[in-house]
């Protein structure tokens, strides 16, 4: 059903002309903006906290496919976000790459598809680690991207979009930990705890008083949802990742708009 309506919202948007070398040519600053590079080094905080709780020694090969497949799926909901809200973009954020005619549409719906096919590509590469489970955690990847998909076509006009958003957030966190270990209820606990954040930060980057500098801020401030629970678990030796992490993402942002 959901895949009939976004389907659907694809066909009733204006046709444009579907130019190969958008695809192929693609400036490396058209492909960080699209993809909010800014926001990234947050899904790494994430996957690495994820990691550190669920395993006290995570494998690198899965942990490297996990972080991996996440930074993808964030990376082609941002493609998709942009690629559905193109007419809206025109209208009220003329900044953005598709209504400045840096790159078609429809380029950035393949770019957006065919990145969220290659993480889950990933994740079946990267394997688990021995206590992890390969269904639930592919599942769990697989929901986050559903969910991601459901979001970017419906987000507009759907007063439930922040809890959706939380929810793609939350599966970071769950996607993460059933590499490492097998399934649990505090999982679904803590994967609460960057649900609950993301909702609240929805809400207000929707406003429009609230300024981008602002919602920046807030979109890097995620990071410290997994201070937070490194330092409940009493994993005190890498509190100070998640800290680089949002000054990582703080310093991007100079470059390229977290939103």
């Amino acid at each position: 059903h959901v895949s009939g309506r976004i389907q659907g919202r694809i066909r009733k948007m204006p046709v444009d002309m579907v130019n190969h070398k958008d695809f192929i040519t693609m400036t490396p600053a058209t492909f960080l903006q699209l993809g909010r590079v800014s926001n990234l080094p947050t899904v790494v905080s994430q996957v690495i906290t994820a990691a550190l709780v669920a395993s006290s020694e995570p494998p690198l090969i899965p942990l490297l496919a996990v972080m991996f497949a996440f930074l993808l799926l964030y990376t082609s909901g941002m493609f998709l976000n942009d690629a559905f809200d193109a007419s809206y973009d025109r209208e009220h954020q003329k900044f953005r790459p598709i209504p400045q005619g840096k790159v078609t549409r429809h380029a950035v719906f393949l770019w957006g598809f065919g990145l969220m096919a290659l993480s889950l590509l990933v994740s079946l590469w990267g394997g688990v680690a021995p206590a992890g489970s390969r269904f639930l955690s592919f599942g769990a990847l697989v929901a986050a991207a559903v969910i991601v998909l459901a979001y970017d076509a419906y987000h507009k006009a759907n007063p439930l979009s922040p809890l959706v958003m939380g929810l793609a957030r939350g599966s970071v966190y769950l996607g993460s930990f059933l590499v490492f270990a097998e399934f649990q209820g505090w999982m679904l606990y803590l994967a609460g705890l960057p649900l609950l954040y993301t909702v609240g930060l929805t809400f207000v980057a929707k406003s429009p008083r609230v300024p981008d500098d602002v919602v920046g801020v807030l979109v890097a401030g995620i990071c410290f949802v997994d201070v937070v629970v490194l330092a409940c678990w009493g994993v005190w030796t890498w509190l100070w990742f998640p800290v680089v992490m949002f000054g990582l993402a703080r310093v991007l942002g100079r470059w390229v708009r977290g939103t």
